[in-house]
Protein backbone atom coordinates (compact mmCIF):
# COMPACT_ATOMS: atom_id res chain seq x y z
CA UNK A 1 0.00 0.00 0.00
CA UNK A 2 1.74 3.61 -0.95
CA UNK A 3 0.13 6.52 -0.01
CA UNK A 4 0.61 9.83 -1.20
CA UNK A 5 1.73 13.13 0.54
CA UNK A 6 -0.33 14.80 3.01
CA UNK A 7 -3.05 16.25 1.76
CA UNK A 8 -3.61 14.41 -0.94
CA UNK A 9 -5.56 11.69 -0.31
CA UNK A 10 -4.35 8.65 -2.81
CA UNK A 11 -4.05 4.98 -2.09
CA UNK A 12 -3.15 2.26 -4.30
CA UNK A 13 -2.70 -1.91 -3.25
CA UNK A 14 -1.63 -3.49 -6.40
CA UNK A 15 -3.81 -2.89 -8.99
CA UNK A 16 -6.43 -1.26 -7.35
CA UNK A 17 -6.37 2.75 -6.47
CA UNK A 18 -8.39 5.00 -4.97
CA UNK A 19 -8.70 9.00 -4.49
CA UNK A 20 -10.86 10.92 -2.07
CA UNK A 21 -11.10 14.18 -4.60
CA UNK A 22 -10.53 14.88 -8.69
CA UNK A 23 -7.66 16.65 -7.71
CA UNK A 24 -6.42 13.37 -5.62
CA UNK A 25 -6.96 11.59 -8.80
CA UNK A 26 -4.44 13.38 -10.66
CA UNK A 27 -1.80 12.21 -8.44
CA UNK A 28 -2.87 8.67 -8.62
CA UNK A 29 -2.97 8.69 -12.24
CA UNK A 30 0.69 9.87 -11.82
CA UNK A 31 1.48 6.88 -9.61
CA UNK A 32 -0.21 4.60 -12.32
CA UNK A 33 1.76 6.16 -15.50
CA UNK A 34 5.03 6.12 -13.02
CA UNK A 35 4.28 2.67 -12.63
CA UNK A 36 3.63 1.45 -16.13
CA UNK A 37 5.72 3.88 -17.78
CA UNK A 38 8.61 5.13 -15.66
CA UNK A 39 9.75 8.11 -13.54
CA UNK A 40 10.69 10.31 -16.38
CA UNK A 41 7.52 10.24 -18.12
CA UNK A 42 5.87 10.27 -15.08
CA UNK A 43 7.61 13.60 -14.19
CA UNK A 44 7.29 14.94 -17.48
CA UNK A 45 3.36 14.32 -17.88
CA UNK A 46 3.27 16.22 -13.92
CA UNK A 47 5.55 18.86 -15.34
CA UNK A 48 2.68 19.19 -18.53
CA UNK A 49 0.02 19.47 -16.33
CA UNK A 50 1.52 22.15 -14.43
CA UNK A 51 1.73 19.59 -10.66
CA UNK A 52 5.20 19.68 -10.21
CA UNK A 53 6.42 21.56 -7.01
CA UNK A 54 8.84 24.22 -8.74
CA UNK A 55 11.15 23.86 -5.57
CA UNK A 56 11.85 20.89 -6.87
CA UNK A 57 13.22 21.46 -10.16
CA UNK A 58 15.28 18.46 -11.48
CA UNK A 59 18.03 20.10 -13.12
CA UNK A 60 19.76 18.04 -16.31
CA UNK A 61 22.54 15.89 -15.88
CA UNK A 62 24.37 19.05 -17.78
CA UNK A 63 22.96 21.37 -15.72
CA UNK A 64 24.25 19.82 -12.74
CA UNK A 65 27.43 18.86 -14.18
CA UNK A 66 27.96 22.48 -15.07
CA UNK A 67 26.75 23.79 -11.64
CA UNK A 68 29.28 21.51 -10.07
CA UNK A 69 32.37 22.88 -12.03
CA UNK A 70 31.07 26.77 -11.56
CA UNK A 71 30.89 25.56 -8.07
CA UNK A 72 27.36 27.15 -7.49
CA UNK A 73 27.45 30.23 -8.98
CA UNK A 74 24.28 31.87 -8.85
CA UNK A 75 24.39 34.06 -11.68
CA UNK A 76 25.24 30.95 -13.48
CA UNK A 77 22.19 28.83 -12.04
CA UNK A 78 19.90 31.41 -12.69
CA UNK A 79 20.80 31.24 -16.48
CA UNK A 80 20.71 27.75 -16.11
CA UNK A 81 17.29 27.99 -14.91
CA UNK A 82 15.95 30.23 -17.95
CA UNK A 83 17.20 27.77 -20.47
CA UNK A 84 15.66 25.31 -18.98
CA UNK A 85 12.60 27.12 -18.97
CA UNK A 86 12.75 28.57 -22.48
CA UNK A 87 14.19 25.01 -24.51
CA UNK A 88 11.19 24.73 -27.09
CA UNK A 89 11.68 28.42 -27.96
CA UNK A 90 14.85 29.43 -27.30
CA UNK A 91 16.10 32.67 -26.49
CA UNK A 92 19.18 34.70 -27.16
CA UNK A 93 21.51 34.99 -24.97
CA UNK A 94 21.60 38.57 -24.57
CA UNK A 95 18.17 38.40 -23.72
CA UNK A 96 18.92 35.81 -21.10
CA UNK A 97 21.79 38.17 -19.95
CA UNK A 98 19.15 41.51 -19.82
CA UNK A 99 16.92 39.19 -17.60
CA UNK A 100 19.51 38.92 -14.58
CA UNK A 101 20.68 42.18 -15.50
CA UNK A 102 24.11 41.50 -16.73
CA UNK A 103 25.82 42.85 -20.24
CA UNK A 104 26.24 39.29 -22.56
CA UNK A 105 29.82 39.66 -21.74
CA UNK A 106 30.12 39.85 -18.38
CA UNK A 107 27.65 36.83 -19.07
CA UNK A 108 30.22 35.30 -21.48
CA UNK A 109 33.10 36.02 -19.43
CA UNK A 110 31.46 34.39 -16.23
CA UNK A 111 30.68 30.98 -18.18
CA UNK A 112 34.72 31.14 -19.52
CA UNK A 113 35.75 31.64 -16.04
CA UNK A 114 33.51 29.67 -13.70
CA UNK A 115 32.29 26.95 -15.87
CA UNK A 116 35.44 27.23 -19.31
CA UNK A 117 33.01 27.08 -21.83
CA UNK A 118 30.13 29.32 -23.64
CA UNK A 119 26.66 30.31 -22.68
CA UNK A 120 25.60 29.02 -26.38
CA UNK A 121 27.50 25.83 -26.01
CA UNK A 122 25.67 25.10 -22.78
CA UNK A 123 22.11 25.68 -24.12
CA UNK A 124 22.70 23.70 -27.43
CA UNK A 125 24.11 20.72 -24.82
CA UNK A 126 20.80 21.31 -22.80
CA UNK A 127 18.65 21.08 -25.44
CA UNK A 128 20.27 18.04 -27.39
CA UNK A 129 19.95 16.12 -23.45
CA UNK A 130 16.24 17.28 -23.68
CA UNK A 131 16.11 15.70 -27.52
CA UNK A 132 18.13 12.23 -26.89
CA UNK A 133 15.85 12.09 -23.58
CA UNK A 134 12.53 12.43 -26.02
CA UNK A 135 14.34 10.04 -28.31
CA UNK A 136 14.94 7.29 -26.51
CA UNK A 137 11.93 7.47 -24.04
CA UNK A 138 8.63 8.42 -25.96
CA UNK A 139 7.21 7.38 -29.26
CA UNK A 140 7.16 11.29 -30.73
CA UNK A 141 7.60 11.74 -34.21
CA UNK A 142 11.16 13.15 -34.73
CA UNK A 143 9.46 16.23 -36.20
CA UNK A 144 7.61 16.76 -32.79
CA UNK A 145 10.77 16.40 -30.77
CA UNK A 146 12.69 19.44 -33.50
CA UNK A 147 10.11 21.69 -32.46
CA UNK A 148 9.99 20.83 -28.43
CA UNK A 149 13.72 21.57 -28.51
CA UNK A 150 13.86 24.52 -30.44
CA UNK A 151 15.88 23.35 -33.55
CA UNK A 152 15.38 25.10 -36.66
CA UNK A 153 15.12 22.08 -38.74
CA UNK A 154 15.10 18.27 -38.67
CA UNK A 155 18.28 18.63 -41.01
CA UNK A 156 19.94 20.97 -37.87
CA UNK A 157 18.67 18.87 -35.39
CA UNK A 158 20.25 15.43 -37.09
CA UNK A 159 23.66 17.41 -37.59
CA UNK A 160 24.09 18.49 -33.63
CA UNK A 161 22.80 15.04 -32.65
CA UNK A 162 25.36 13.67 -34.78
CA UNK A 163 28.31 15.83 -33.49
CA UNK A 164 27.00 15.83 -29.62
CA UNK A 165 25.51 12.23 -29.19
CA UNK A 166 27.89 10.53 -32.48
CA UNK A 167 24.73 8.99 -34.00
CA UNK A 168 21.95 10.43 -35.62
CA UNK A 169 18.10 10.75 -34.22
CA UNK A 170 16.73 7.63 -36.41
CA UNK A 171 19.80 5.53 -35.18
CA UNK A 172 19.63 6.46 -31.54
CA UNK A 173 15.89 5.69 -31.50
CA UNK A 174 16.44 2.44 -33.08
CA UNK A 175 18.96 1.16 -30.28
CA UNK A 176 16.91 2.49 -27.50
CA UNK A 177 13.54 0.95 -28.77
CA UNK A 178 15.59 -2.51 -29.85
CA UNK A 179 16.39 -2.99 -26.47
Amino acid sequence: MRSAPQGQHVASSGGVGSATSPFAALHLLLQIIEDDHGSFIADAVSEYVGLADPSMNLKSKVALHLLQRAHGDRLISRILDLMLDNIEEPRLIRDLAQRTNVSTRKLERRFQEKARTTPLAVYRRLRIERAHQLIVHSSLPLSEIVVATGFTSLSNFSYWCKRELGSSPKVLRQRAFAS
